[in-house]
């Protein structure tokens, strides 16, 4: 405890001597620590140019993004409209398709009706020309 009031006690006297030496008119900061405040004060300033610097770099980031997604959304919405157009390509071909085989049965059966026709032709002509 004597200890800490030994330290405490010295702390206080140290503290006190500088406050009535920063307050008296004859007591200058010394050379180094004129120094010091320049380098801090210069410090201060680049880091506050740093902060500026990269606020305005935030902001045309900031636009640029808006940018690219209007940029994306102009593409999605291509890619919409031609998958849509895909989508009804593909309902026409298979319509298309479905027409082509009906067509075909059809043609089929002509055929097969047309062939009989001929054979009754035939036929009839044979058993006319039969005496």
């Amino acid at each position: 405890m004597i200890g800490n009031v030994k330290l405490f006690s010295i702390s206080t006297l140290i503290l006190s001597t500088a406050a009535l030496c920063i307050t008296s008119t004859g007591c200058k900061p010394q050379a180094p620590d004129l120094e010091r405040l320049r380098a801090v004060e210069t410090s201060n300033e680049q880091l506050r140019r740093k902060i500026s610097d990269m606020q305005k770099r935030i902001r045309e980031a900031g636009n640029a993004d808006a940018d690219l997604r209007e940029q994306i959304e102009t593409r999605r919405q291509a890619i919409n409209e031609t998958l849509t157009r895909k989508t009804e390509l593909r309902r026409k071909e298979t319509a298309l398709k479905l027409r082509y085989i009906e067509l075909e049965s059809r043609l089929k059966a002509f055929r097969a009706e047309f062939g009989e026709m001929q054979s009754k032709i035939v036929n009839s002509i044979n058993d006319n020309a039969q005496p």
